[in-house]
């Protein structure tokens, strides 16, 4: 039941597993306070940092850096039970700054949950798959500090599970039989603002 799949995501929400390990919002959060996010203001926000990888698990650079992307879950409306959107982020491509702690993320894709799916690829190596409505296939590795990383993925495949328990799939995410991988980024050139792209 839906009630039922709420009140285990809300458990998680108290542990602390879906609000980051911090108390102050993190950065995406942070970004979604802005005026031209009011739409998402005040909305929890789960989000990690990924190194996206590609299938054999092998680093993914853009300019000979790692191509690291942020991804939020969270609930479009506060009368939800469940989040039902993604969004996806990036540095900002600054080269006055290059302490990427301190850059800002901008957005680049906002895809409802229901398009998306997402499931473990290699646990040992805490890399998670990503298929998106486009028909891309994304891989990504789990960025964390070393003593928060286990169970932070540990956080992610609860919520893989509660999003396929909500969607009618009571087994835990399989992989997706895929054609041969091509290297594709999660972001695009230009930010977008506050709205659905590549979904129709």
């Amino acid at each position: 039941r839906e009630e039922d799949i709420f009140l285990t995501y809300w458990l998680l929400c108290q542990r602390g597993a879906l609000w980051g390990w911090s108390p102050s919002p993190g950065k995406l959060q942070k970004l979604l306070q802005k005026p031209e996010y009011s739409v998402f203001r005040g909305a929890q926000t789960f989000e990690s940092s990924f190194f996206q990888v590609n299938k054999d698990g092998q680093f993914i650079n853009i300019h000979k850096h790692p191509n690291v992307v942020t991804i939020g879950i969270l609930a479009s409306s506060p009368r939800l039970l469940l989040p039902d959107l993604m969004i996806i982020a990036r540095e900002k491509q600054e080269t006055t700054n290059k302490n990427l702690k301190s850059r800002a993320l901008e957005i680049t894709r906002l895809i409802p949950l229901d398009l998306v799916e997402i499931s473990v690829h290699d646990a040992n190596k805490r890399q998670l798959k990503m298929h998106l409505p486009t028909g891309d296939k994304h891989y990504l590795q789990l960025l964390a500090k070393e003593e928060k990383v286990d169970f932070l993925f540990e956080c992610w495949v609860h919520l893989i599970y509660l999003m396929r328990l909500a969607s009618g799939k009571s087994k835990t995410p399989e992989n997706l039989p895929g054609k041969k991988p091509e290297v594709h980024t999660l972001w695009k050139s230009s930010p977008l603002q506050a709205k659905v792209t590549e979904v129709r």
